[in-house]
């Protein structure tokens, strides 16, 4: 064999190598939270404040005279059982308000800032490009990001897909519908090559897995890995003062395979320099239960109607995806 060609294979397996190691972190890292890569296109207006839908269980109406005197007139055959239906769940009011920043409380959290959420605004669609950089195996990486977020007021689509060269893409979609408690997925789908899905069927109380792994109870406010950013983004507009630093959020977290409950810490205001400038955003951090569950970082920019700007997700053996917004526009 000729030196020259010999040096050449140890190059070319040395490409591989690096190749491989990056493939297994990308993939580590879609299995967490996952994302897309952008259309080509302009760059967007960095600084967005796009309108936000509101979202209130309506109060109930008070009752008429002759509604009072049959509530007051005693009825000794019981009406017969019927089953639920649509008119006997709470009314959802929409309304467009805007969401200016507003400063968060000092005080430590209290029992009753850890009850379920009952106030939501939700951003209007939107596009969020990312940068996204990290380790794996020791190699650094690059690639790039996109999470699409659209709706009409009652039934929502989101879509994250991030990819890399040579390796293709990831996807994770998200389907459902816009409640009094927020999001409500109906689909959850991870796709590369073939698609995995959780399936909420709320008439049962259950999620169930293409997967053919065991079906998990339905929590109220579950949500999948996609629609959790969205919701808790929708949780901190509508009430933020409710949220300050000390504050935990607990979530049914549903992926492809399981549903398990998340914790998230609230840590307090922070300013990040993103590729889209500096901006003051609210950090989350997710709690692991267990020794080697992964580290998740989440930064809420009140400016942005708490969008997540910045999304740095950390594996137990210190691998390392950092996502942070280049552009936010419409979709």
């Amino acid at each position: 064999m000729k030196p020259d060609t010999g040096r050449s294979r140890r190059g070319f397996g040395i490409v591989l190598t690096v190749l491989a190691g990056h493939g297994v972190f990308f993939w580590q890292l879609a299995r967490g939270l996952e994302h897309r890569p952008p259309a080509e296109g302009p760059v967007w207006m960095s600084q967005v404040s796009p309108p936000v839908i509101r979202l209130e269980t309506a109060p109930a109406s008070p009752l008429t005279p002759k509604a009072q005197d049959r509530a007051n007139t005693p009825n000794p055959t019981p009406a017969p059982m019927r089953p639920p239906t649509s008119a006997d769940m709470p009314e959802v009011s929409v309304q467009v308000a805007a969401a200016p920043p507003m400063p968060l409380a000092n005080a430590p959290a209290s029992a009753a800032e850890r009850k379920p959420a009952d106030r939501f605004e939700i951003a209007a669609p939107t596009q969020l490009l990312y940068e996204v950089s990290g380790k794996a195996k020791g190699f650094p990486y690059f690639a790039r990001g996109s999470l699409l977020w659209q709706h009409d007021g009652r039934q929502y689509q989101a879509r994250y897909e991030i990819g890399m060269p040579l390796l293709g893409s990831r996807v994770q979609t998200s389907h459902g519908t816009l409640t009094a408690l927020g999001l409500a997925p109906t689909r959850f789908g991870d796709k590369h090559k073939t698609e995995l899905a959780a399936h909420f069927e709320r008439d049962k109380g259950l999620i169930s897995f293409s997967a053919n792994t065991p079906s998990s109870p339905l929590l109220p406010g579950a949500q999948d890995r996609l629609s959790l950013f969205m919701q808790l983004a929708a949780q901190l507009a509508a009430d933020p003062q409710r949220y300050p630093p000390g504050t935990q959020i607990d979530l049914q977290t549903v992926s492809a395979r399981e549903a398990e409950m998340w914790s998230f810490k609230v840590e307090g205001t922070e300013q990040v320099s993103l590729p889209l400038g500096d901006l003051s955003a609210l950090r989350l951090r997710r709690l692991p239960r267990r020794e080697f569950d992964q580290l998740i970082d989440l930064w809420f920019a009140p400016t942005l109607s708490y969008l997540p700007v910045r999304i740095r997700l950390q594996q137990a053996n210190g691998d390392v995806a950092d996502q942070r917004a280049k552009s936010v526009g419409p979709p």
